[in-house]
């Protein structure tokens, strides 16, 4: 087993926490301004308003998220710091920061996610253009360290894997008794890959090291059946939607004989033997309508995996109460065949011919189906093949044709069928499409398989708008906040954010929107 006694197993890429960053960082949030103030009382009142000192730190390029041991993630941040000094003196320093975090399970908010809050500055790697002494470099360096842990990293705080399975939402059961997890277990494993156990019902652990994953997907993910049961048994107990249907249906008839029993024959017949013979009587039906409906009584499936993307349901009985009535309008001519009266009708309109009732025993049997993610990310269980048993009463078979019961059994059939067609087998487990920040997170499945006891499931994330791909860099880059347009490799780019740059390959374009062109880059078409 891929779960090692757990509910869920799942296996996370670095990857996929790499791209989260990538996302953050082209939004612009790794970027700040601050003020900062000194006092010394050896400054003269005169001077104290060069006691400010402004600085902007910026991450030049995105983070760089390394496993490097177990349980340990390193950070590599390439960090530029300006500070500006004594009102216009520009001090710039590049830097190659380390920091160590963790990755952890938030319980309050159900998230698995990468803190950065938190994070350590291990290293410093200064870019020295100053030829500073050993004290200053020192001293840097620790304004350095307080600017990126305390500042940078302090406005993200933390990067959220974009998973449902840790806040599973049972569709169809009310928000105040949803399905949360009791015990996670997570930790990274090497140098590639982070791995967690869930448990969502026990809070006992399993055997961490007893995990398998053999795949190399983003997301690698394991369920197992008896957890898949037991969310089944959840929604049935939790869910607001009444385990039973009841519907009707009207049939139009043309023969009402084809239905009935021999009723309205019989009565014909008994009429003329009580008269001898002198009565006539000749009986006509029109706008027959057969009226019947039932109420279907579902009880709790219990699953079965099977290899091969399939799985049954085993030998369900349920109960069905069923009634059916059949009116019609009916003409009655007499005739006296002798004597001196003639022929006369009779009319009578909306007449109920039978009117049964019953309580039927129905054994759903050989239910198969495949196993599949739908579009929601939910595991379905989609039911391909049912037979049906049906025990009917007395009511029915005494008093109906086998055409009316043949009717009321097909009709019966595609209830259950349109009814159990799709089983949620376990709720979504990805968050899909989402939108945060401008950026659309896709997770996409890349394979999902089954064994006698597991479904296993694999995944891909990526970042929509920065998704790999072979279209040319553009040629110019705007900056919304300047309303100014700049080649590619305008050196005024290294102080725009990442979150004002509108790439153009057409210039004309980025004028006809209103952009006016760098002084410095292209003077020619410069208004300023």
């Amino acid at each position: 087993m891929y779960t090692g006694g757990y509910d869920i197993a799942l296996q996370i890429k670095e990857e996929v926490f790499n791209k989260a960053l990538a996302a953050l960082y082209y939004k612009g949030l790794f970027y700040i301004k601050k003020v900062f103030k000194f006092h010394s009382d050896e400054l003269p009142p005169t001077l104290t308003n060069f006691a400010e000192v402004t600085c902007k730190a910026k991450l030049t390029s995105p983070p760089l998220l390394d496993f490097v041991a177990e349980d340990t993630a390193n950070l590599i941040l390439n960090t530029q710091v300006i500070f500006y000094l004594l009102g216009s003196i520009e001090v710039e320093f590049d830097a190659d920061i380390g920091a160590q975090t963790k990755i952890v399970y938030d319980n309050a908010h159900h998230k698995l996610s990468l803190n950065l809050k938190e994070a350590d500055i291990t290293s410093i790697s200064l870019s020295d253009d100053f030829d500073l002494d050993e004290s200053s470099l020192k001293r840097i360096n620790e304004v350095l360290k307080y600017i990126v842990q305390h500042e940078l990293l302090h406005q993200i705080e933390t990067v959220s894997v974009p998973l449902s399975i840790f806040d599973l939402k049972v569709p169809g059961v009310p928000e105040t008794h949803q399905m949360h997890v009791n015990k996670v277990d997570g930790k990274i494993i090497d140098n590639t890959w982070f791995r967690a156990g869930i448990n969502l019902f026990e809070d006992t652990a399993g055997d961490f090291n007893a995990i398998q994953f053999n795949l190399t997907a983003d997301y690698n993910m394991a369920i197992t059946e008896s957890t898949i049961q037991q969310v089944i048994d959840f929604w049935w107990l939790f869910a607001i939607k009444p385990h039973y249907i009841t519907k009707s249906k009207t049939d139009q008839l043309d023969k009402v004989q084809n239905f009935v029993n021999d009723v309205i024959d019989v009565a014909e017949r008994v009429l003329q033997v009580a008269t001898l013979g002198a009565i006539d009587v000749d009986t006509t039906f029109c706008n027959t309508k057969m009226n019947y409906g039932a109420t279907l009584n579902f009880v709790k499936p219990n699953i079965n995996i099977l290899p091969g993307e399939r799985f049954s349901i085993y030998d369900t009985q349920m109960g069905v109460d069923a009634w059916l009535n059949i009116k019609t309008d009916i003409t009655t001519t007499t005739e006296v065949l002798w004597g001196l009266l003639g022929k006369s009708a009779t009319s009578a309109t909306d007449q109920t011919l039978v009117n049964v009732t019953d309580n039927i025993a129905v054994t759903l049997k050989n239910i198969e189906g495949r196993i599949y993610l739908n579009d929601q990310m939910e595991v379905v269980g989609e039911v391909e093949q049912i037979d049906v048993d049906f025990d009917f009463g007395d009511s029915f078979v005494e008093n109906l044709t086998d055409a009316a019961v043949t009717t009321v059994k097909g009709w019966i059939i595609d209830m259950i069928k349109s009814h159990i067609h799709a089983i949620v087998l376990c709720p979504k487990v990805a968050d899909i499409n989402i939108e945060s920040l401008g950026y659309h997170a896709l997770i996409a499945p890349q394979e999902l398989i089954t064994t006698d006891n597991e479904v296993r499931i694999t995944l891909n994330l990526d970042i929509k708008e920065l998704q790999k791909n072979t279209t040319p860099q553009p040629g110019f880059i705007a900056n919304t906040h300047t309303k100014e347009v700049h080649r590619i490799y305008c050196d005024e780019l290294d102080e725009m954010n990442e979150i004002n740059k509108v790439g153009y390959f057409v210039l004309k374009d980025a004028l006809d929107d209103g952009y006016d062109t760098c002084g410095k880059c292209i003077p020619w078409y410069s208004k300023r």
